[in-house]
């Protein structure tokens, strides 16, 4: 009997990252497969016969063996699931459409032009984010360099809304650690511009208690007022605190 080969037959320890190395990586689509059940699980034996090896398998009940092709079901499932990367993305949701995409690739490989088409979305989203991140650490050294809170706070309110569209996916992964350092240096210097207005107040405040009148009195108390009230976390409120 003469034999010609068909097909080749790969043993994996994991269906999932199998298809996701061969559909993923290298650019295929599932085809088909054949399915066994066995229930209860049976022992399976290999024995080599020349340049082959055969399987033997021993059900301790019915088996049943399904090919499965065309996978319709799934190919539908990856479908609706572009759909909704390409809905997300239109909505300026970014991250929630590479997760999708990845999702796609990942658990639904079976149809190419799904698959062609998910490729095409994902090239299209991560050019755009990344020209964004770009732009956004350009600011940061602007910002940075003169040592400005309007321009740090809006750096910070364009990284927060990347952050909201993206999230900390794939090359972003260090997005969120760079959003709140941002947030820890806008913090800081908003403590030292109050430090700095509340000492500006106690200072004027004093001018006007070494005026005499009533007048000057009155005015130096409600400067005092108004430290108390609205700078009472600065060393200048504390310090007028104590000196009272």
């Amino acid at each position: 009997m003469h034999f010609t080969p068909s097909h080749f037959g790969l043993c994996v320890r994991d269906l999932s990252r199998s298809l996701r190395f061969y559909c993923t990586g290298l650019g295929f689509s599932a085809a088909e497969r054949f399915e066994i059940e066995l229930d209860p699980p049976a022992p399976v034996s290999a024995v080599a016969r020349g340049d082959v090896l055969e399987l033997r398998v021993a059900p301790k009940a019915t088996t049943k063996v399904r090919l499965r092709a065309g996978f319709e079901a799934e190919r539908k499932e990856a479908s609706d699931l572009f759909a909704a990367a390409k809905e997300e993305w239109r909505a300026g949701r970014g991250g929630a459409a590479l997760a999708k995409l990845k999702d796609l690739r990942n658990r639904l490989p079976f149809d190419e032009q799904t698959l062609e088409l998910a490729r095409k979305l994902d090239a299209e989203i991560v050019p755009t984010v990344a020209a964004e991140l770009n732009a956004i650490d350009s600011e940061a050294e602007a910002a940075e360099f003169l040592g400005s809170l309007e321009r740090w706070q809006k750096t910070l309110t364009r990284a927060e809304a990347l952050l909201a569209q993206v999230g900390p996916v794939g090359q972003l992964a260090d997005l969120q650690p760079r959003v709140e350092k941002m947030r820890a240096t806008v913090a800081t210097m908003r403590q030292k511009r109050r430090e700095e207005e509340a000492r500006r107040l106690l200072k004027l405040a004093r001018a006007y208690q070494s005026y005499g009148g009533a007048d000057r009195k009155l005015t130096a108390t409600e400067l005092l007022a108004e430290l108390q009230k609205n700078y009472a976390d600065t060393a200048a409120a504390k310090e007028a605190a104590g000196g009272k």
